[in-house]
Protein backbone atom coordinates (compact mmCIF):
# COMPACT_ATOMS: atom_id res chain seq x y z
CA UNK A 1 0.00 0.00 0.00
CA UNK A 2 1.06 3.26 -1.18
CA UNK A 3 2.04 5.52 2.28
CA UNK A 4 1.65 9.46 2.55
CA UNK A 5 2.61 11.63 4.62
CA UNK A 6 1.02 15.20 5.83
CA UNK A 7 3.00 18.44 6.63
CA UNK A 8 1.30 20.80 8.47
CA UNK A 9 2.89 23.89 9.23
CA UNK A 10 1.20 25.98 12.18
CA UNK A 11 1.90 29.53 13.94
CA UNK A 12 -0.52 30.46 16.34
CA UNK A 13 -3.17 28.31 14.62
CA UNK A 14 -4.95 27.94 18.03
CA UNK A 15 -8.62 28.92 15.59
CA UNK A 16 -8.30 26.65 12.89
CA UNK A 17 -5.39 23.72 13.41
CA UNK A 18 -8.52 21.65 15.23
CA UNK A 19 -10.79 21.50 11.97
CA UNK A 20 -7.36 21.14 9.71
CA UNK A 21 -6.39 17.71 11.89
CA UNK A 22 -10.11 16.50 11.57
CA UNK A 23 -9.80 16.85 7.65
CA UNK A 24 -6.97 14.94 7.77
CA UNK A 25 -7.82 12.27 9.69
CA UNK A 26 -11.22 12.06 7.84
CA UNK A 27 -9.90 10.95 4.53
CA UNK A 28 -11.00 7.66 2.88
CA UNK A 29 -7.26 7.43 1.60
CA UNK A 30 -5.61 7.87 5.77
CA UNK A 31 -2.07 8.32 5.90
CA UNK A 32 0.86 7.25 7.34
CA UNK A 33 1.35 10.12 9.81
CA UNK A 34 0.42 13.48 10.22
CA UNK A 35 3.38 15.78 11.17
CA UNK A 36 2.78 19.11 12.38
CA UNK A 37 5.54 21.96 12.95
CA UNK A 38 4.87 24.63 15.43
CA UNK A 39 6.46 27.85 14.33
CA UNK A 40 6.79 29.63 17.58
CA UNK A 41 3.40 29.55 18.33
CA UNK A 42 2.53 31.66 21.53
CA UNK A 43 -1.18 31.01 21.43
CA UNK A 44 -1.40 27.29 22.97
CA UNK A 45 -1.11 25.95 19.19
CA UNK A 46 0.83 22.76 20.46
CA UNK A 47 -1.35 21.60 23.36
CA UNK A 48 -4.09 21.42 20.82
CA UNK A 49 -2.09 19.26 18.68
CA UNK A 50 -1.42 17.06 21.12
CA UNK A 51 -5.10 16.78 22.75
CA UNK A 52 -6.63 15.74 19.16
CA UNK A 53 -3.74 13.20 18.65
CA UNK A 54 -4.66 11.44 21.90
CA UNK A 55 -8.44 11.54 21.05
CA UNK A 56 -7.59 10.39 17.51
CA UNK A 57 -4.97 7.20 18.13
CA UNK A 58 -5.37 5.89 14.89
CA UNK A 59 -2.97 8.02 12.53
CA UNK A 60 -0.25 9.00 14.40
CA UNK A 61 0.56 12.74 14.83
CA UNK A 62 4.06 14.12 15.36
CA UNK A 63 4.02 17.58 17.06
CA UNK A 64 7.15 19.11 16.40
CA UNK A 65 8.48 22.63 18.32
CA UNK A 66 10.53 25.28 16.87
CA UNK A 67 11.33 29.52 17.23
CA UNK A 68 9.56 31.05 14.53
CA UNK A 69 11.44 30.89 11.34
CA UNK A 70 8.67 31.16 9.12
CA UNK A 71 6.55 29.01 7.26
CA UNK A 72 8.94 27.73 4.50
CA UNK A 73 11.68 26.41 7.46
CA UNK A 74 8.90 25.27 8.94
CA UNK A 75 7.90 23.32 6.33
CA UNK A 76 10.98 22.20 5.61
CA UNK A 77 11.29 20.67 8.85
CA UNK A 78 8.25 19.06 8.37
CA UNK A 79 9.84 17.15 4.46
CA UNK A 80 12.79 16.03 6.50
CA UNK A 81 10.73 14.10 8.49
CA UNK A 82 8.61 12.18 6.16
CA UNK A 83 9.12 8.61 5.92
CA UNK A 84 5.94 8.05 3.75
CA UNK A 85 6.24 7.62 -0.36
CA UNK A 86 4.27 10.82 -1.16
CA UNK A 87 3.66 13.75 0.80
CA UNK A 88 1.15 15.91 0.84
CA UNK A 89 0.76 19.81 2.51
CA UNK A 90 -1.77 21.39 4.57
CA UNK A 91 -1.91 25.30 5.67
CA UNK A 92 -3.10 24.69 9.70
CA UNK A 93 -5.93 26.86 8.31
CA UNK A 94 -7.00 25.07 5.82
CA UNK A 95 -9.12 21.85 5.32
CA UNK A 96 -9.42 18.79 2.96
CA UNK A 97 -12.50 17.51 1.56
CA UNK A 98 -12.57 13.37 2.46
CA UNK A 99 -11.20 12.18 -1.27
CA UNK A 100 -8.64 14.35 -1.31
CA UNK A 101 -6.23 12.02 -1.03
CA UNK A 102 -7.71 9.34 -2.28
CA UNK A 103 -8.26 11.05 -6.09
CA UNK A 104 -5.05 12.44 -6.39
CA UNK A 105 -3.47 8.65 -5.83
CA UNK A 106 -6.03 7.05 -8.35
CA UNK A 107 -4.69 9.64 -10.55
CA UNK A 108 -0.93 9.20 -10.16
CA UNK A 109 -1.62 5.29 -10.46
CA UNK A 110 -3.63 5.61 -13.26
CA UNK A 111 -0.59 6.86 -15.32
CA UNK A 112 1.64 4.71 -13.63
CA UNK A 113 3.25 7.74 -11.98
CA UNK A 114 5.30 7.78 -15.33
CA UNK A 115 7.76 10.58 -14.59
CA UNK A 116 4.97 12.60 -12.78
CA UNK A 117 6.68 14.66 -9.99
CA UNK A 118 3.35 16.68 -8.53
CA UNK A 119 -0.50 16.10 -8.47
CA UNK A 120 -2.59 19.33 -7.53
CA UNK A 121 -5.84 19.98 -7.59
CA UNK A 122 -8.83 22.85 -7.84
CA UNK A 123 -10.32 24.58 -4.33
CA UNK A 124 -13.24 26.08 -2.99
CA UNK A 125 -13.01 29.49 -0.65
CA UNK A 126 -14.37 29.54 2.82
CA UNK A 127 -14.52 32.40 5.57
CA UNK A 128 -13.54 31.73 9.28
CA UNK A 129 -16.49 30.44 10.42
CA UNK A 130 -16.21 27.78 7.59
CA UNK A 131 -19.01 28.95 5.29
CA UNK A 132 -18.39 28.80 1.65
CA UNK A 133 -17.45 32.62 -0.21
CA UNK A 134 -17.17 32.81 -4.03
CA UNK A 135 -14.19 31.97 -5.46
CA UNK A 136 -13.85 35.10 -8.26
CA UNK A 137 -9.68 35.06 -8.28
CA UNK A 138 -8.62 31.94 -9.72
CA UNK A 139 -10.24 29.63 -12.46
CA UNK A 140 -8.51 26.43 -12.72
CA UNK A 141 -6.62 26.31 -16.21
CA UNK A 142 -6.96 22.76 -17.86
CA UNK A 143 -4.23 23.46 -19.79
CA UNK A 144 -1.36 23.13 -16.97
CA UNK A 145 -0.75 19.38 -17.49
CA UNK A 146 2.23 17.34 -18.34
CA UNK A 147 5.10 19.39 -19.22
CA UNK A 148 4.35 22.70 -17.84
CA UNK A 149 7.60 24.35 -17.19
CA UNK A 150 7.23 27.28 -19.96
CA UNK A 151 4.24 28.25 -18.33
CA UNK A 152 5.27 28.32 -14.83
CA UNK A 153 7.92 30.34 -15.72
CA UNK A 154 4.93 33.28 -16.86
CA UNK A 155 3.01 32.84 -13.23
CA UNK A 156 2.26 30.39 -10.76
CA UNK A 157 -0.73 28.24 -11.96
CA UNK A 158 -1.08 25.56 -9.48
CA UNK A 159 -4.21 26.04 -8.15
CA UNK A 160 -4.84 25.46 -4.49
CA UNK A 161 -1.33 26.59 -3.14
CA UNK A 162 0.73 24.68 -1.31
CA UNK A 163 -2.94 23.01 0.40
CA UNK A 164 -3.46 21.16 -2.60
CA UNK A 165 -0.11 19.19 -3.80
CA UNK A 166 0.27 15.47 -3.76
CA UNK A 167 4.32 15.10 -4.26
CA UNK A 168 6.38 11.88 -4.70
CA UNK A 169 9.21 12.08 -1.65
CA UNK A 170 11.70 10.92 -3.80
CA UNK A 171 11.16 14.08 -6.37
CA UNK A 172 11.99 16.54 -3.42
CA UNK A 173 14.76 14.37 -2.86
CA UNK A 174 16.20 15.24 -6.40
CA UNK A 175 14.63 18.89 -6.87
CA UNK A 176 15.13 19.81 -3.12
CA UNK A 177 12.92 21.91 -0.27
CA UNK A 178 11.70 25.29 -0.03
CA UNK A 179 13.73 28.20 -0.44
CA UNK A 180 14.04 29.55 2.71
CA UNK A 181 15.61 32.74 1.50
CA UNK A 182 11.95 33.54 -0.64
CA UNK A 183 9.60 35.45 1.93
CA UNK A 184 6.88 34.74 -0.79
CA UNK A 185 6.09 32.93 -4.04
CA UNK A 186 8.56 29.65 -2.49
CA UNK A 187 5.52 27.34 -3.72
CA UNK A 188 6.11 28.84 -7.22
CA UNK A 189 9.43 28.54 -6.95
CA UNK A 190 9.23 25.05 -5.87
CA UNK A 191 6.37 24.14 -8.68
CA UNK A 192 8.61 25.23 -11.60
CA UNK A 193 11.82 23.61 -10.49
CA UNK A 194 9.57 19.95 -10.19
CA UNK A 195 8.31 21.42 -13.83
CA UNK A 196 12.11 21.73 -15.01
CA UNK A 197 11.92 17.77 -14.60
CA UNK A 198 8.76 15.66 -13.93
CA UNK A 199 5.40 16.39 -15.47
CA UNK A 200 2.19 17.18 -13.62
CA UNK A 201 -1.29 16.52 -13.52
CA UNK A 202 -4.67 17.94 -11.72
CA UNK A 203 -7.60 16.52 -10.26
CA UNK A 204 -10.45 18.62 -11.88
CA UNK A 205 -12.42 18.52 -8.88
CA UNK A 206 -12.42 21.26 -5.87
CA UNK A 207 -10.50 19.09 -3.16
CA UNK A 208 -9.29 21.94 -0.83
CA UNK A 209 -10.88 24.53 0.96
CA UNK A 210 -8.74 27.62 1.59
CA UNK A 211 -9.83 29.84 4.15
CA UNK A 212 -9.59 33.56 3.81
CA UNK A 213 -9.34 35.56 7.28
CA UNK A 214 -7.77 38.20 8.65
CA UNK A 215 -4.31 36.85 9.60
CA UNK A 216 -3.60 35.84 5.86
CA UNK A 217 -0.43 36.63 4.92
CA UNK A 218 -1.12 37.20 1.26
CA UNK A 219 -2.98 40.30 2.31
CA UNK A 220 0.18 41.97 3.17
CA UNK A 221 0.84 43.74 -0.25
CA UNK A 222 4.45 44.49 0.22
CA UNK A 223 5.67 41.29 1.94
CA UNK A 224 3.78 39.27 -1.33
CA UNK A 225 5.38 41.55 -3.77
CA UNK A 226 8.66 41.69 -2.51
CA UNK A 227 8.74 38.19 -2.41
CA UNK A 228 8.10 37.96 -6.20
CA UNK A 229 10.58 40.49 -6.59
CA UNK A 230 13.49 38.19 -5.21
CA UNK A 231 12.22 35.02 -7.00
CA UNK A 232 12.00 37.11 -10.19
CA UNK A 233 15.67 38.12 -9.31
CA UNK A 234 16.48 34.25 -8.86
CA UNK A 235 14.66 33.37 -12.42
CA UNK A 236 16.31 36.58 -13.98
CA UNK A 237 19.85 34.84 -12.71
CA UNK A 238 18.87 31.54 -14.14
CA UNK A 239 18.02 33.10 -17.26
CA UNK A 240 14.43 32.22 -16.62
CA UNK A 241 12.44 35.46 -16.97
CA UNK A 242 10.65 36.23 -19.26
CA UNK A 243 10.31 39.91 -20.77
CA UNK A 244 6.40 39.67 -19.90
CA UNK A 245 7.10 38.94 -16.54
CA UNK A 246 9.54 42.58 -16.08
CA UNK A 247 6.76 44.25 -17.65
CA UNK A 248 3.98 43.08 -15.18
CA UNK A 249 5.95 43.54 -11.76
CA UNK A 250 7.19 46.63 -12.90
CA UNK A 251 3.79 47.74 -13.57
CA UNK A 252 2.51 46.05 -10.03
CA UNK A 253 5.54 48.29 -8.08
CA UNK A 254 5.16 51.62 -9.56
CA UNK A 255 1.23 50.73 -9.03
CA UNK A 256 2.10 50.01 -5.19
CA UNK A 257 4.91 52.96 -4.59
CA UNK A 258 1.48 55.14 -5.74
CA UNK A 259 -0.70 53.52 -2.85
CA UNK A 260 2.68 53.99 -0.39
CA UNK A 261 3.63 50.28 -0.24
CA UNK A 262 7.14 49.95 1.07
CA UNK A 263 9.28 47.36 -0.61
CA UNK A 264 12.30 45.59 1.39
CA UNK A 265 15.55 46.16 0.00
CA UNK A 266 17.51 42.78 -0.95
CA UNK A 267 20.98 41.63 -2.60
CA UNK A 268 19.40 41.69 -6.30
CA UNK A 269 21.69 41.16 -9.16
CA UNK A 270 23.19 43.92 -10.38
CA UNK A 271 21.51 44.22 -13.70
CA UNK A 272 18.09 43.30 -12.20
CA UNK A 273 18.04 45.78 -10.23
CA UNK A 274 19.08 48.30 -12.77
CA UNK A 275 15.85 47.08 -14.07
CA UNK A 276 13.48 48.05 -11.57
CA UNK A 277 15.29 51.42 -10.40
CA UNK A 278 12.63 54.38 -10.28
CA UNK A 279 13.89 55.65 -13.74
CA UNK A 280 13.69 52.89 -15.68
CA UNK A 281 10.08 51.79 -13.83
CA UNK A 282 8.91 55.08 -15.08
CA UNK A 283 9.84 54.08 -18.20
CA UNK A 284 8.53 50.94 -18.55
CA UNK A 285 5.51 51.84 -16.93
CA UNK A 286 5.23 54.91 -19.98
CA UNK A 287 5.69 52.24 -22.64
CA UNK A 288 3.06 50.09 -21.45
CA UNK A 289 1.15 52.82 -21.09
CA UNK A 290 0.93 53.53 -24.59
CA UNK A 291 0.85 50.10 -26.09
CA UNK A 292 -2.32 49.84 -24.17
CA UNK A 293 -4.20 53.01 -25.53
CA UNK A 294 -2.27 52.55 -28.95
CA UNK A 295 -4.29 49.34 -29.16
CA UNK A 296 -7.35 50.32 -27.83
CA UNK A 297 -7.82 53.13 -29.97
CA UNK A 298 -6.56 50.46 -33.19
CA UNK A 299 -9.91 48.96 -32.04
CA UNK A 300 -12.48 51.58 -32.19
CA UNK A 301 -11.00 52.85 -35.42
CA UNK A 302 -11.14 48.95 -37.17
CA UNK A 303 -14.86 49.40 -35.53
CA UNK A 304 -15.37 52.65 -36.52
Amino acid sequence: MISVDVVIPAYNAKLFIENALQSVVSQTYPPHQIIVIDDGSKDGTPDIVRSFSIQNPKIPIKCIEQPNAGPSAARNRGLRNVEADFVALLDADDEWLPTKLEKQLALYQGVGGRGLGLVYCDYGLIDSNGKPIPNFGFTLNKKIRGDVFKQLRKSNQIAGSASAVLIPTHVLQRVGLFDEALVSAEDWDLWLRIAEYYSIDFVDEPLVLLRQHSQNSQKDEGRMLGGELLFANKLFMQKHLPLKNIMRLAIRIQSARRKGVILAEHNYHPLFHAVFSNILLQVIYLVFIIVRATRRWGKELFHA
